[in-house]
């Protein structure tokens, strides 16, 4: 049997104090737009500088950087119109960035290659404050972790799923962000020491980002992505870029070895993802926590319609089994029915494995059924070789989405 205790609650840290809405005390300066804002400043400056080095001319940056805004803005104000909420993804954007620019190159007659070197470099230092604004107001955030930032009760209202609310999450987007500002840097010295071709920081920034963001995904800790046989779609993206790069630069070596290590590592993901739906990795992982969670909501909405006890039983796309049933002071001894309340007993198991309590444990924690509950969580193995029992009190917030 494990047993363990609501978590004490940790002294602020300072990411915690960074994590936050809005850069003003009054509300009216939002950090994702504050910090695009200047991420996009900042993207003009430096392609400027890359255009002096580089040999070109400031004119072109003049000339598409208006256009890479009203590209990325009309994208994301389209996608609000057609599925009724803002949703960014910075592939889509940056490819309707750069088909665009390449465009209004093409229009007024000026080198396509070189002119998307200096709006890659742009778009990269973007990214790198864009995800700092990610970091600020909780979107994009890594998987729960012992270390990392805590988002509170405002980023719930805001969009964080309520069962992260108070919990550590790892600020991945601060990683991605420093990636993205070494992978320009990289990219800019590379093209200016080797005096390279135009079009080669376009190369060096977008394999080596593939294979940075193809690592990011396994841990991303939002669901609300599109997900095929395990992959995500940002990784898909990444493999797909990396064979087009290969296709117009077939004699470099580098995109060869970016495009075969992601090829790799997609059979391996798939060929995992086959094998072995039960592994802690698939049934811990953001979107199936967000299908529990859902039949946990789903549940209690129609307990709440249902005055008699009744009992619920799922099963999730891993093959995961789930059931909850109330338990009540009259179903256990004369003894300690007296004094016994009543508790929900969850019952977890999968076909393919024998579930250790560990496993059992961290998805509880995950779906946050720890959250204001002020009595112990038990979570037991059952009599049945490969059942593990979760029993929760019933006077407490029952589960299933509830808000912190």
């Amino acid at each position: 049997m494990l047993r363990v205790a609501q978590p004490s609650v940790e002294a602020a840290s300072r990411l915690d104090r960074w994590a936050r809405l809005y850069v003003d005390r009054r509300g009216q300066a939002g950090s994702y737009l504050v910090l695009g804002s200047v991420g996009f400043l900042a993207a003009v400056v430096i392609s400027i500088v890359a255009a002096r080095l580089l040999g070109g001319r400031v004119a072109t940056v003049l000339l598409l950087a208006p256009i890479a805004a009203l590209t990325f803005l009309g994208a994301v104000k389209i996608t609000q119109l057609i599925l009724g909420d803002e949703r960014i993804v910075f592939y889509e954007q940056a490819l309707l960035v750069m088909a665009t620019s390449a465009l209004a190159l093409w229009a007024a007659r000026l080198p396509v290659a070189a002119g998307l070197d200096l709006v890659v470099l742009g778009l990269g230092v973007f990214l790198a404050f864009g995800r700092v604004g990610c970091f600020m107001v909780g979107c994009c955030h890594g998987r729960p972790a012992r270390w990392g930032v805590r988002y509170g009760h405002a980023h719930g209202e805001a969009g964080v799923p309520w069962r992260l609310v108070g919990r550590r999450v790892f600020p991945l987007q601060l990683v991605e962000a420093v990636v993205s500002f070494a992978l320009v840097t990289v990219a800019l010295v590379a093209s200016v020491a080797r005096h390279a071709r135009p079009g080669e920081a376009v190369l060096v920034y977008l394999s080596g980002y593939g294979l940075a963001r193809f690592v990011f995904e396994l841990f991303r800790g939002d669901e609300a992505r599109p997900q095929w046989l395990g992959l995500s779609q940002a990784q898909l993206t990444a493999l797909i870029i990396a064979w087009v790069i290969v296709a117009l630069r077939p004699h470099a070596a580098g995109v060869w070895l970016a495009a075969l290590a992601l090829s790799l590592a997609t059979v391996l993901l798939v060929a995992h993802r086959r094998r072995r739906p039960h592994a802690t990795f698939w049934l811990c992982s953001p979107w199936h926590v967000a299908e529990l969670d859902a039949h946990l909501a789903r549940w209690e909405r129609s307990a709440a319609r249902v005055p008699a006890p009744v009992s619920h039983a799922a099963t999730t796309a891993l093959g995961l089994r789930v059931s909850r049933r109330l338990v009540l002071p009259a179903a256990r001894p004369a003894a300690d029915a007296a004094d016994a309340p009543p508790f929900w007993d969850l019952l977890f198991s999968h076909p393919a494995r024998a579930l250790p309590c560990a496993v059992v444990w961290r998805l509880v924690d995950d779906l946050g059924l720890l959250r204001g509950r002020t009595r112990e969580i038990v979570v037991q193995p059952g009599v049945t070789s490969g059942l593990v029992h979760v029993l929760l009190p019933a006077s407490e917030a029952a589960p299933g989405g509830g808000r912190a």
